[in-house]
């Protein structure tokens, strides 16, 4: 998000940045999300009237903004996309519980209420090759807490730990591999990870601080 409120872009293709790019869309009313699939880029974020909005590109060519809703939503959203198309949305709510929207290829469903609050940050999702997500959010103990969608059923919230943190989590998925990323107490990265539906490993200091 500018600080014209509207949507910018940098890229980088074969390990050269390029931007930044204004794509418009705005006003956005939040920071945006991204997720990815195929060739089709999907960006949300929370409108300034409280709903979820997108704006997707395809063959280079930038399409929306568009309405999606199912607000008033709590906190910017956090996206992610399965190699189908399948694209899960994710906010804490008003009342301090997860709640999704997904486009299952035809139709947005939702909102629907997962619960497992409170939440003390917005979410973040990280979804596998095997099509499970996990959910990550910072706990009211400032130590990650997790959510994961097995196919069938909602598991958590299980505590991760790691903590304690000094803001909310990010969270990146690769083939059987989920990666968080956060800023420390001490202003450095820090970063944890779970292969293979294994136990979680961290923290492991990163350093290139201090952040912001």
């Amino acid at each position: 998000e500018g600080a014209d409120a509207n949507l910018w872009e940098a890229s980088n293709l074969s390990g050269t940045w390029t931007g930044p790019v204004r794509l418009g869309m705005g006003p956005l009313g939040s920071v945006p999300t991204v997720a990815a699939w195929g060739s089709e880029l999907d960006v949300f974020w929370e409108g300034a009237d409280g709903q979820l909005w997108e704006a997707w590109e395809t063959a280079t060519t930038w399409h929306g903004p568009a309405r999606i809703g199912m607000g008033p939503l709590g906190s910017p959203p956090s996206a992610g996309a399965h190699s189908s198309g399948e694209q899960d949305v994710f906010w804490k709510g008003s009342d301090g519980q997860l709640w999704e929207g997904d486009w299952n290829g035809s139709a947005w469903i939702g909102p629907q209420k997962i619960g497992m609050g409170p939440l003390n940050s917005r979410p973040t999702v990280g979804v596998l090759a095997s099509g499970e997500q996990d959910v990550l959010w910072l706990g009211a103990d400032f130590n990650i807490w997790m959510a994961a969608w097995s196919g069938s059923a909602w598991i958590g919230p299980s505590p991760v730990g790691m903590g304690p943190l000094g803001s909310a989590p990010a969270a990146a998925a690769w083939g059987t591999e989920v990666d968080a990323f956060w800023q420390g107490t001490d202003r450095n990265l820090w970063g944890a990870k779970r292969p293979n539906g294994a136990a979680w490993t961290g923290p492991t200091f990163i350093g290139m601080g201090p952040l912001a």
